[in-house]
């Protein structure tokens, strides 16, 4: 077996846009391998003295460091020293991949140890183990140390700096993080002594280097936190769909990923949640946009602030619905007989369910009587859904909603209103809704465009793939009933008209949704409170109390309706930057077009820029 069956490392992967300008690293660990040749010679003479300096001449395990380590431990009744060797400590971490100080470990390790001696020369173990081994702060491989710790090539080290990095192997987190560098110094000049000790520098070098610390002792801010915060959410996305799509590839390849990121959608979001008034921190915030034609995800955020370990609710968020679930609820309506046209009585309901009483009303306590279910989708009538669902295959619209990416846990009536057992996200929202704009086809969402390696091989590229999961003649009837919600319904905008947009709105007593797209994009925004980001909830709370209905099911104050609006504040604003950055590109290629035509033809088209028109004519 090679050494390269034997041992496979992660890499570190450059992400890029659509327009194929640099987005940020995805990794599971921080590494960039280096050759063999390009490590200075006083590099592995320094790692060499520092961690085993027997090991070109042994067989993978060191006799006399393992038999003064068992006199340690049995000295101290305790194992405090092992006496690994190069080659065990690359079994260890590469192969094995414990730290348990245990005889069973111990015994793999030799065993491992063995066999990678066996498999591989000793230039191409100590290459696989300055790759495999770690420098804190989430470095791995010296080639990353260097870049990180210097700010140079590894093969630009010089010998203090080298000493520094194999001082650091035996404990990185001591050594490195020691503030004023003076521990890690100290143990530098000790790998400087142990190097002259062996004959591997001279007198003189010692005597110039030892005592002098390094430039940039310890290590203080990483290349990769150049990320913008917004786009870190994307590049955090973008990890664990390779992690779950393209686990053959990925972390163990280096490659160049091409994504479905659009830097202008990013900064319209950005932007707005910069000047949303009502963001603070006690909410939570996402957005995300989908490319209407192919799932791409172009762009998603939550919020300004992220960090290490931040919770991404774009992605990973299960989320109570709200309203956003009716016309899923509508279109099996549909698929059951029912017409736009059916008529329900809006009333205030008050019902036993499952041994709750249930009772469901609507926001601002508005009842209008008869009305189509068409008018209860436009207004968001909690009341007319709650009846309809009773008269619906339940079944068969947890099997709807599966094939468009929702898996909602139990179902129960109280679907009706947005409460369910399981929770949804809102990239699951966001694609669940391509099956109305896209006449009935589902579109399963993607962060990639392709795949390629560092060499240039290609290694996957997407291709659309469409799921037909409802009739066409149902998706386009819901669609005009979308497209009435932004004109006369709930989901009207208070400043700017948006052309052609669906929307649906959706709250609860602590979030708000707008679900909105047009012929180009799919927008999704999210605000709450402190959400619950549990995967499941307890199956009877499924049917909400009288305190846990929505919001459009209710009135209690004017603080509460205005959190009510703000998703859709939130996404009125994103749509004009969008409209504005594609009237800007228009215009640009317009200019260009005119660039090249005569005067008389621009005389002619001289009145289409007037907003009164050529010879008082007036143009629309």
């Amino acid at each position: 077996m090679t050494l390269n069956k034997l041992i496979n490392l992660p890499q570190l992967s450059l992400a890029i846009s659509a327009d194929e300008e640099p987005l940020g690293f995805v990794f599971t660990e921080y590494r960039i391998n280096a050759s063999y040749e390009e490590l200075p010679k006083h590099l592995i003479y320094a790692v060499i003295s520092a961690e085993d300096k027997r090991f070109f001449s042994h067989k993978g395990f060191d006799p006399i460091s393992l038999l003064r380590a068992c006199w340690k431990n049995v000295k101290n009744l305790a194992i405090i020293q092992g006496g690994s060797t190069i080659t065990q400590q690359l079994a260890r971490v590469a192969i094995i991949r414990s730290n348990r100080r245990t005889l069973k470990r111990k015994l793999l390790e030799l065993l491992a140890a063995i066999k990678l001696e066996k498999s591989a020369d000793k230039k191409q173990i100590l290459e696989a183990y300055l790759n495999a081994i770690y420098f804190g702060y989430n470095m791995f491989g010296v080639k990353t140390a260097a870049l990180e710790y210097f700010g140079k090539d590894v093969s630009e080290l010089d010998l203090n700096e080298s000493a520094y990095l194999a001082g650091l192997i035996r404990g990185p987190n001591r050594y490195c993080l020691n503030k004023n560098g003076e521990l890690g110094n100290k143990r530098k000049d000790r790998v400087l002594e142990l190097m002259h000790k062996n004959n591997l520098i001279s007198e003189s070098d010692l005597v110039i280097n030892k005592g002098r610390g390094v430039n940039a002792p310890y290590f203080c801010k990483s290349s990769l936190d150049d990320c913008p915060n917004t786009d870190c959410y994307y590049l955090d996305y973008l990890k664990k769909y390779l992690l779950e799509n393209h686990g053959d590839v990925f972390p163990f390849t280096q490659m160049l990923v091409k994504t479905a990121f659009d830097k202008r959608c990013q900064d319209a979001i950005t932007q707005t949640i910069t000047e949303f008034p009502f963001y603070d921190r006690e909410h939570k915030i996402s957005c995300l946009i989908l490319d209407k034609s192919n799932g791409g995800v172009k762009a998603l955020s939550n919020g300004l602030d992220f960090s290490s370990g931040s919770f991404n609710i774009a992605v990973n968020g299960y989320l109570q619905p709200g309203s956003t679930i009716k016309p899923f609820i509508l279109a099996q309506a549909l698929k059951q007989g029912f017409s736009l046209e059916s008529k329900f009585e809006s009333k205030k309901l008050s019902m036993d369910l499952f041994g709750k009483k249930w009772e469901v009303g609507n926001f601002n306590e508005i009842y209008r009587g008869q009305i189509s279910l068409a008018e209860a989708l436009i207004y968001s009538d909690n009341t007319v859904y709650a009846q309809l669902i009773f008269h619906l295959n339940l079944d068969e619209l947890k099997a709807f909603l599966k094939t468009v990416g929702i898996d909602i846990g139990l179902l129960t009536p109280a679907l009706a209103t947005g409460a369910i057992s399981g929770g949804i996200s809102p990239l699951q929202v966001a694609a669940a809704y391509t099956v109305f704009s896209n006449k009935g086809f589902y579109l399963p969402p993607t962060p990639i465009i392709e795949l390629r390696k560092i060499t240039g091989q290609k290694l996957f590229e997407s291709r659309s793939s469409p799921r037909y999961v409802l009739d066409h003649t149902i998706a386009s009837e819901i669609d005009d009933v979308l497209k009435r919600v932004t004109t006369e319904g709930t989901g009207v905008f208070t400043k700017h008209n948006v052309p052609n947009l669906r929307a649906k709105t959706g709250t609860t007593n602590t979030e708000s949704w707008y679900v909105s797209y047009n012929e180009k994009y799919h927008l999704v925004t999210w605000v709450g409170e402190k959400p619950n980001f549990e995967r499941h909830i307890d199956a009877r709370d499924a049917t909400p109390p009288r305190n846990t209905l929505s919001r459009e099911d209710r009135s209690d104050s004017r603080e509460k309706t205005e959190k009510a609006v703000t998703a859709k504040q939130l996404a009125e604003r994103i749509w004009e930057y969008l409209r504005i950055k594609r009237k800007l590109g228009e215009f640009c290629e317009v200019a260009k077009a005119i660039h090249k035509l005569n005067s008389a033809q621009v005389t002619e088209l001289e009145g289409y820029f007037m907003p009164w028109g050529k010879n008082d004519k007036v143009y629309h």
